[in-house]
């Protein structure tokens, strides 16, 4: 009888802790997915802010369109980064000059092939090649977007908005990006 008593307690406080880790196991995965999802919503978010403060001008969005699902903006970021042969990328001639040419950087929700999981794609000028045929590649800044909202409020600033999440899970990132070489 008491053999049978002690069985049963231990079958109630085994069941009590079971039920214990499986709630925390779920709520690290949870966790875990929150932060992964802010994490590269962030780090698209910082990218585009990064792009519009370099830049001396801002095609798109305009600022009679109102809202616009795309953000493009001159590119000057990368136009000084040397890959060790003396010249600047956007020195394509080799002249020693930044070329005149105007190239750009454009960030939009090219993916959307897989109604679960859009995808935010930037689009940026091909240094790493030395084919000038070769003019772009793209790359996906931020997975499962839902939302991507681009405003220009004055000449030189734009309104970003973006969401991203999987499942129940979704983290909206705002905020108002300067350009500082345009003057208004």
């Amino acid at each position: 009888m008491e053999v049978m008593i002690v069985v049963m307690i231990l079958g109630t406080l085994m069941t009590g802790l079971t039920q214990t880790v499986a709630t925390v196991i779920q709520s690290m995965g949870f966790a875990d997915a929150h932060s992964q999802t802010s994490g590269t919503a962030a780090f698209a978010m910082a990218r585009m802010v990064r792009f519009v403060g370099d830049t001396y001008e801002i095609p798109r969005p305009t600022v009679d369109d109102g809202e616009d699902d795309r953000l493009e903006v001159v590119e000057r970021t990368l136009d000084l980064v040397d890959r060790s042969d003396e010249f600047v990328d956007a020195d394509t001639d080799a002249d020693g000059l930044i070329n005149d040419v105007k190239e750009y950087v454009t960030f939009t929700l090219d993916d959307t092939t897989d109604p679960d999981n859009w995808k935010l794609v930037e689009t940026v000028p091909n240094y790493l090649s030395a084919d000038n045929t070769s003019d772009s590649r793209h790359q996906v800044i931020c997975e499962h977007v839902t939302e991507f909202v681009t405003e220009r409020l004055n000449t030189s600033v734009v309104r970003i908005r973006l969401t991203t999440g999987k499942n129940e899970m979704s983290v909206t990132l705002e905020t108002r990006a300067r350009a500082r070489l345009i003057f208004p």
